[in-house]
């Protein structure tokens, strides 16, 4: 299906796209907002596997992987603050 093909290459560039954010040791989105995104996208994944889409339920599930990063990495900076 080419809709499978069109989620999974928009969610790919989406991952390239917060590389950046996941690499800066600073500039990241509130835990809140990135947990929220990353649970979200992992449903969106488990709907895309009941659809059989293949591809979008992979993209979907590495771009939630990669806002589980960008959580834990906020965690991270706000407990460091919080020890301080």
């Amino acid at each position: 299906m080419w809709q499978d093909w069109a989620i999974a290459i928009i969610q790919w560039v989406f991952v390239v796209a917060l590389i950046p954010t996941i690499r800066d040791p600073l500039a990241k989105p509130k835990f809140s907002s990135s947990l929220l995104t990353a649970v979200l996208l992992t449903a969106m994944s488990g709907t895309f596997v009941t659809l059989e889409l293949w591809n979008g339920a992979f993209s979907s599930l590495a771009i939630a992987i990669a806002w589980y990063i960008l959580a834990f990495q906020r965690w991270k900076i706000d407990n460091k603050k919080a020890a301080e």
